[in-house]
């Protein structure tokens, strides 16, 4: 994909059901919207029924609503609606960008805008790789008379990045998920990028990766059927040697990692 002329990347508006004990039941003659119902040209209301689910208690505790259906979009909140484009953009160098699926997004115009905004600076060419130390991924090109730069935060905090050009350096704070364009005169080919997170990050990680080695460790028979056991191990160690915080959040949400969590408790 990377070595692809145009790659783009797709956004898949959809949304996760999760189906509890699934009930059919009739509509009582008292219905208040029987009158309206009664207008179909074919009304007969004992056709007519209600659907809903009921769940099993939360640790304990009722849902505050008995009847319901859980149906909610499968992404984050906030900037965290953008991780999937930050990831294309970072692994893929996409060139154009575009969505759809089982609905039309209506609720993050406004932080897709602000990606768009620098996004829509860049030229639709494939840019050369940069040297990139931590949580972030860079990319140059220069077109024979400006030098286009562009950093991708792919973490959920706030990220210092510095961009190295020989003496001179790039210095911004970017927002979680989020993008920064540099457009500077002449050519000013970078050497390296480095990223700096808050030091909280990665006690965190951390301590999250040492609880899941250990785990893997300890459980490694009773997870013998599942392939990629050692490999995630590997990788868990690899990340947090590099710094790579965006990879470390993946694997410790991977499948393997969340049953061997569940066969520890």
């Amino acid at each position: 994909m990377l070595q692809a002329k145009n790659t783009v990347g797709f956004h898949f508006d959809c949304w996760v059901e999760l189906w509890g004990n699934h009930v059919k039941f009739p509509v009582e003659s008292s219905d208040k919207n029987l009158e309206k119902i009664k207008e179909f040209s074919d009304y007969k209301y004992d056709f007519i029924f209600h659907e809903n689910s009921s769940y099993a208690d939360d640790n304990g505790d009722k849902f505050f609503y008995d009847w319901q259906l859980r149906i909610a979009s499968p992404y984050g909140a906030g900037n965290a609606f953008l991780e999937e484009m930050t990831m294309d953009l970072a692994i893929h160098d996409a060139l154009h960008f575009t969505s759809g699926g089982l609905y039309l997004d209506k609720a993050h115009a406004d932080i897709q805008l602000e990606f768009a905004k620098e996004f829509r600076k860049l030229p639709a060419v494939k840019f050369n790789e940069i040297k990139c130390f931590g949580s972030v991924t860079a990319r140059y090109y220069y077109d024979g008379e400006r030098t286009f730069i562009y950093a991708v935060n792919r973490e959920p905090y706030e990220n210092l990045v510095e961009i190295k050009l020989g003496e001179e350096s790039l210095l911004e704070s970017i927002a979680p998920y989020m993008l920064k364009v540099w457009i500077l005169n002449g050519e000013k080919i970078p050497k390296t990028a480095t990223s700096k997170l808050p030091a909280f990050v990665k006690e965190k990680y951390s301590e999250k990766v040492d609880k899941a080695l250990s785990l893997l460790n300890t459980i490694d028979k009773t997870l013998a059927w599942a392939k990629g056991v050692d490999l995630i191990k590997e990788r868990l160690v690899s990340a947090m040697q590099l710094e790579k915080f965006h990879e470390v959040r993946h694997l410790l949400c991977s499948y393997i990692v969340k049953k061997a969590e569940a066969i520890g408790k």
